[in-house]
């Protein structure tokens, strides 16, 4: 094997080691979020069945409550991206550089 045969080599298995860990980076996130959604409905659960019992709220007051708290996660994270575009857009604005908006690839990482 020549020099350059090994460094061509050298730079695919780093790149295939590189892919692997981000690889599993990613499914080890995906697989904390989904874990976190779960919690999340389950303290909506809890929350909704403390509101029917112990407080004397109206019936459409408590389904306002449970509706705004499932719609939460929702609603902020297009407050949040939302805000982080602007932001990026000013930031390219002010240093001269192209705006590139940000862009959803989770459903690349979804099982089809």
């Amino acid at each position: 094997m020549t020099d350059e045969e090994k460094e061509v080599y050298d730079n695919e298995l780093l790149y295939e080691n590189k892919k692997n860990f981000q690889k599993d980076t990613i499914n080890g996130l995906t697989l904390l979020n989904t874990f976190l959604t779960y919690v999340y409905f389950l303290c909506i659960l809890v929350i909704s069945y403390t509101l029917f019992t112990k407080y004397d709220y109206s019936f459409i007051i408590k389904i306002l409550i449970i509706i705004a708290l499932a719609l939460y996660p929702f609603v902020i994270y297009l407050l949040e991206s939302n805000a982080y575009n602007v932001g990026v857009y000013l930031w390219s604005f002010i240093t001269g550089e192209p705006y590139v908006p940000m862009k959803n690839y989770s459903y690349l990482y979804t099982k089809h």
